[in-house]
């Protein structure tokens, strides 16, 4: 049996063991260390036969091939190919599926334990679908280890060095930005803050490119290359290669005399000279929102640039010289890109897995603590340091009473972190984004508040606005926005039928108890319990986007 490190990523993935006291990065069948995240379903023989990484990239057949499919974990969609819905889950199984059985190939035994990264900035709803896809391998829970990319790549920095610094991880992949602050000190990684954007990644550098040669295609010759899809694969490919060139020379050559048809008219792109310059002006505001996601981090934890003793690229896209230089230029000194920026994070991954004694801390601002849990350690700030102003360095909110400012650090100080307690296997999650309902005036009711430790259960009481209102709708609400529930992710609707509930004295306003029970799958059972009469009824919903089921309806107990 073995425990195998994967980076799951938006556009590579990897697989990793620790081999004689090093992280080894195991080769695919086509001799590569880095895989293609992406999954060609070939239904040409009417088996509708998988195929991941290489042989799926160049398949040329984009009606049935998913690229980029990270960017879409959480969501609940499907995505069609090969003449079938799949839902990211399912697309990243087939991804799994092949780094664990090349990684069998190699070690010659069965892999029964995995240890996955998972961006830092994740909602519980793409981990959610990040162990769903590992579930559907038959891996129980149990088996599986979320481990945030920074964390690993942190990891891997610091592996077998005696460290002792303050590290920002900027982490820019193909799908997303993620950023860290951490103090390492030797095997011990303390968080202090994250930020990042889930939406921001090489593949939007690769469409500013896309969308510059098809707009100067259609201006010029009064047709849309991306009104195609074939023609549109095509430009991206092309589009992404040139990408590539620009972070090694300072321009490069479109040169695709035949992209695609559209219609009965030919499309291509010949001698059209792309420089650096004009590429890095067509993604200014991408840089700029990855400048953005950078001072949020400071502000986080209260530092300046000053206090920040290396600066630690990973990534891919980490790669673009603009990149670099923005980063360069924001922090006042030089990023280190003396690690394989594409190999770092699937190292980090290995040397977990190998069961190597790292401790991921979170220090508090104002004092020596130190602690593994994170909701230990906001007790421990609001216990130790509330004072009704926020304690963190740099922030002036007052949130007030204790149960505010718990609130607030979680929303401004601890993004989506989920602790991990690596040298113990053990992940304690919490409640990522908060979870409630409707009540008047167009307002969300906090049932179960950000932060709080998984598995979750909290009940709140309601009164139907009219004393004639025949039913009472029940709205489940996930985010952080309490002034405006439509700013909120609405999970579900449902009500309860007050008319059909035994007769209650006239003089007897019906109050409804609503329970919400979120457990660590992110499946949340909503309960509506009539307080008089006792009448019940359960529906369940899947917050990781699979819907959900019920209502049942319950008596009350005798």
């Amino acid at each position: 049996m073995a425990r195998l490190g994967i980076d799951l990523g938006t556009t590579r993935s990897a697989a990793g063991v620790m081999e004689a006291s090093d992280p080894k990065l195991l080769m695919n069948n086509h001799g590569d260390r880095l895989t293609p995240s992406i999954v060609y379903f070939d239904d040409s023989d009417g088996e509708n036969d998988v195929v991941v990484g290489k042989p799926a990239k160049s398949s040329n057949d984009p009606k049935n091939e998913i690229r980029e499919v990270k960017r879409h974990m959480g969501e609940d969609v499907a995505i069609e190919a090969g003449g079938d819905d799949h839902s990211p889950a399912d697309v990243s199984a087939k991804i799994l599926e092949k780094l664990i059985s090349y990684s069998e190939e190699y070690l010659d035994e069965e892999v029964d334990e995995l240890v996955i990264t998972v961006p830092a900035y994740f909602t519980a709803d793409q981990k959610g679908h990040t162990r769903q896809a590992a579930r559907k391998l038959g891996f129980d829970d149990e088996d599986i280890e979320l481990l945030h990319e920074p964390t690993a790549a942190a990891v891997a920095y610091g592996y077998n060095q005696d460290i002792n610094e303050t590290v920002l991880v900027f982490d820019f992949g193909g799908g997303t930005l993620d950023i860290s602050i951490m103090e390492i000190d030797g095997n011990n990684f303390n968080m202090i803050a994250t930020s990042g954007d889930t939406e921001l990644g090489g593949a939007d550098f690769t469409q500013a490119i896309v969308d510059l040669l098809a707009d100067e295609y259609e201006a010029d010759e009064g047709l849309d290359p991306r009104d195609d899809k074939e023609t549109l694969y095509n430009l991206r490919q092309a589009a992404e290669e040139r990408k590539k060139d620009l972070s090694a020379n300072k321009e490069t050559t479109v040169n695709e005399p035949l992209l695609g048809q559209v219609g009965d008219d030919i499309i291509g792109i010949t001698e059209r000279v792309l420089t650096r310059n004009e590429f890095e002006s067509e993604v200014e505001s991408l840089l700029d929102r990855s400048e953005n996601a950078l001072e949020e981090a400071l502000e986080k934890a209260g530092l300046d640039t000053d206090d920040i003793d290396s600066v630690l690229l990973v990534g891919g896209s980490s790669k673009i010289p603009g990149v670099q230089d923005h980063v360069k230029d924001y922090m006042g000194f030089e990023p280190d890109t003396t690690n394989d920026l594409d190999r770092i994070v699937a190292q980090g991954a290995a040397i977990v897995a190998g069961g190597e004694n790292i401790e991921e801390q979170y220090s508090c601002p104002q004092c020596d603590y130190t602690d593994q849990n994170i909701i230990d350690y906001f007790e421990h700030i609001v216990d130790e340091h509330g004072t009704g102003k926020c304690p963190f360095p740099g922030c002036s909110e007052e949130p007030g009473e204790k149960a505010a400012l718990k609130s607030h650090l979680a929303d401004e100080h601890g993004g989506d972190i989920n602790t991990e307690t690596i040298d113990e296997k053990d992940i304690v999650d919490i409640v990522t984004r908060s979870l409630g309902t409707d009540i008047r005036d167009g307002k969300m009711d906090v049932i179960l508040e950000q932060g709080t430790k998984l598995e979750a259960e909290n009940t709140r009481a309601y009164k139907p606005v009219h004393p004639d209102q025949g039913e009472m709708p029940i709205e489940v609400y996930q985010g952080d926005n309490r002034e405006d529930k439509n700013a909120n992710e609405q999970l579900h609707s449902w009500s309860i039928d007050l008319e059909e509930l035994p007769e209650i004295d006239d003089d007897i306003d019906p109050i409804v108890e609503v329970t919400f029970a979120l457990d660590e799958d992110g499946v949340l059972e909503v309960t509506a319990k009539e307080q008089h009469t006792g009448e019940e009824m359960t529906t369940t919903v899947k917050t990781s986007g699979e819907g959900y089921e019920g209502p049942e309806k319950a008596e009350a107990d005798d």
